[in-house]
């Protein structure tokens, strides 16, 4: 081979290498994620896909009866202070690989950066499976109240599973006016002081598995209190209910069932108040508390459970009231006690009414609560029943107080070490043993 002939496949050779890498280089340029614009009105079905990352840098609203589908993989950051609201159906269908995200645009990202995924009461079928959820919860004027959440439910029923929510502000999940959202397997952390906050219309829709927490976020349900207007039952989801921001009244007429096994904490100053009917009917093994939220729980951390003069027919059965007895001014007076009942009558049985301040039970008003059988009623501060109602003689009997001496009372039992009864309070025969902490299987001792 002549050296002409080797110079020219030389440069053919080299025309080829060079190319390849030419084509190699734009295979590769191809592949690389390219930004994209997103704000407005999406009002024909639309994919987001996996070969681009998605930035809103507007609200974008998805129209009724419109599908947005964003694929696995995709990451949507959003600028400050914008917003997906959901009118129609959201697919973010992740993979355990591949999750899509949510997050802020910002260099240096913060809870609140942007306003959140809001599904309003037009949305049906949308998911958020293996998703991530950070730095929302920015406050948003919607349906006439300030929001914050890194995902709201108004009316609506997504499906929010596998997902993980970080470094929102408010909290992670809000549900509001009847919302019925699937909330399981997810994940939150540093989103809020609760997992999940609900009004009262929203804590009994509510379908709700397992989810865990940290950084500060409480695995809990968060209601704001306000009146229940509407007969309801209460699920157990394994998870207590925090009363907050209001105190909670269940109206007259209208009928609050509480199932077994929940739990309802109370943020300090904050009431129940049962105008209505409170059925809280719990089981040996599953109680229904009633207690404080704090940390370190103490004696009037909240008010009470107060039954007014038109509550009828409300029960409490092995349930147990805890840490209440803050100050109220109710009907022309100051009141403290775990459980008030003003010209009503209530059935207490088998309950646990302990470490509330001044009065475990407190009567007036011509009320004439059941307060007889199996119940333990003491450590409150002054008093374990106080009847301030001379024509009422409460019937108290079968009861333990806190010492096998029965309660004291000045004149009729004063050597009675347990918590004290006032006048027309009828106590005898008492319990001289806790009959709600496993003594069962031990003969009764009754003092007569």
């Amino acid at each position: 081979m002549n050296k002409n002939a080797i110079t020219r496949i030389i440069v053919w050779l080299g025309i080829a290498v060079l190319s390849m890498g030419m084509l190699l280089r734009l295979d590769i340029k191809s592949v690389e994620a390219a930004d994209i614009n997103v704000s407005g009105v999406i009002s024909s079905n639309t994919t987001w896909t996996a070969d681009n990352v998605y930035i809103v840098v507007g609200d974008v609203t998805v129209s009724e009866g419109i599908t947005l589908t964003i694929q696995a993989g995709v990451t949507v950051k959003f600028n400050s202070n914008t917003l997906l609201l959901v009118n129609g159906r959201l697919i973010a269908d992740g993979t355990t690989g591949q999750h899509v995200i949510f997050t802020s645009s910002n260099s240096v990202p913060a809870a609140g950066n942007w306003k959140g995924i809001y599904f309003g009461s037009t949305s049906t079928g949308s998911i958020l499976d293996y998703c991530e959820v950070r730095y929302a919860g920015g406050s948003y004027f919607y349906v006439g109240a300030w929001r914050t959440a890194g995902v709201l439910a108004y009316g609506s029923s997504p499906t929010i599973t596998n997902c993980t929510f970080a470094n929102n502000s408010g909290r992670a999940i809000e549900a509001q006016a009847a919302a019925g959202p699937t909330i399981s397997d997810n994940t939150a952390t540093s989103s809020g002081t609760y997992f999940i906050g609900a009004d009262l219309t929203s804590a009994p829709t509510l379908n709700l598995g397992t989810n865990s927490t940290s950084g500060g976020t409480t695995n809990a349900v968060e209601v704001w209190g306000g009146t229940v207007s509407l007969n309801a039952t209460w699920p157990n989801y394994g998870v207590p209910f925090v009363i907050t921001t209001n105190d909670m009244t269940i109206d007259a007429g209208t009928t609050l069932t509480l199932t077994p096994g929940i739990t309802l904490k109370f943020e300090s100053n904050r009431l129940l108040l049962v105008n209505g009917q409170l059925i809280a009917d719990g089981t040996t093994g599953q109680h229904v508390i009633f207690t404080s939220s704090n940390s370190v729980p103490a004696a009037g951390n909240w008010k009470g459970i107060y039954f007014g003069s038109t509550s009828t027919g409300s029960i409490l059965d092995y349930c147990e009231v805890r840490y209440a007895g803050g100050s109220y001014f109710y009907v022309g007076a100051w009141r403290t006690a775990g459980v008030l009942a003003y010209g009503s009558s209530p059935t207490i049985t088998n309950c646990t009414i302990k470490n509330n301040n001044n009065y475990g039970v407190y009567t007036d008003g011509g009320a004439n609560p059941t307060v007889s059988g199996s119940n333990s009623i003491y450590s409150n501060t002054a008093y374990g029943v106080f009847n301030a109602d001379s024509t009422v003689t409460i019937n108290a009997i079968n009861n333990y107080w806190g010492h096998i001496t029965g309660p004291y009372h000045a004149t009729t039992n004063p050597t009675g070490l347990g918590n004290a009864v006032s006048n027309y309070v009828l106590y005898r025969p008492w319990l001289g043993f806790d009959p709600l902490t496993g003594y069962r299987l031990y003969l009764p001792v009754v003092i007569r």
